[in-house]
C-alpha cells in the first residue's frame, strides 16, 4: 500500500470491505438455500405420508359404500397427487 493517496487507501479499504461482505452474502446464501431444500424435502415426505394415510381411509370408507361416487372422485385426486410428489 506504499505509494497510495489517503484516498486511494480509503478506497481499497472500502473495496476489500465489500469484497468480504460478498462473501459472507454468498455463504448465507448458500447455506440457506441447503437448509430450505431440507426443509422441503421433509414437508414433502410429510404430504406424502398423508396422502398414503387418506387413501388408506378411503380404501377403507369405499369397502364400507362401494358406489360412493364421491369417495371415489377423492380416491382418485389423492392417487394423483401422491404420484406427482413422488415423481418430483
Amino acid at each position: 500500500m506504499h505509494g497510495l493517496t489517503a484516498l486511494e487507501r480509503e478506497l481499497l479499504s472500502c473495496v476489500e470491505r465489500l469484497t468480504e461482505a460478498s462473501k459472507e452474502s454468498a455463504q448465507e446464501l448458500t447455506t440457506y438455500g441447503e437448509e430450505t431444500r431440507t426443509e422441503l424435502a421433509g414437508l414433502r415426505s410429510s404430504v406424502i405420508a398423508l396422502l398414503r394415510s387418506q387413501l388408506s381411509l378411503a380404501a377403507a370408507l369405499s369397502a364400507w359404500m362401494p358406489d360412493s361416487a364421491h369417495l371415489n372422485d377423492s380416491m382418485e385426486q389423492a392417487q394423483r397427487a401422491k404420484k406427482h410428489l413422488e415423481t418430483r
